[in-house]
């Protein structure tokens, strides 16, 4: 249930349940059960599907602190201009 820390998170959850289900308490009363019935097998049979060699990673770290990067060494720094290119498929900007 991430978001719950703050007064925030916690008020998109009611507002999203108001909004969706008719009823604040949604999340609260039905999400959070549904949460609870995962079992440690469940999370490690998931991790095991998911969490491959092939998986990518993004870590986002600030300007020259690529150290701090899941695995700085396997890191590749992308600049301004590849971030532009990368937007502009087929000539035309997205």
């Amino acid at each position: 249930m991430s978001g719950l820390e703050s007064n925030l998170g916690k008020a998109f959850r009611l507002a999203g349940g108001q909004t969706y289900f008719n009823d604040p308490s949604h999340d609260f009363t039905v999400e959070y059960a549904k949460y609870q019935t995962a079992t440690a097998a469940d999370v490690q049979r998931v991790a095991y599907r998911y969490l491959t060699p092939g998986r990518v990673v993004l870590s986002v770290v600030p300007i020259g602190k690529t150290d701090q990067a899941s695995k700085p060494e396997k890191s590749i720094k992308v600049s301004r201009t590849s971030e532009v290119n990368a937007q502009v498929v087929g000539g035309r900007s997205r």
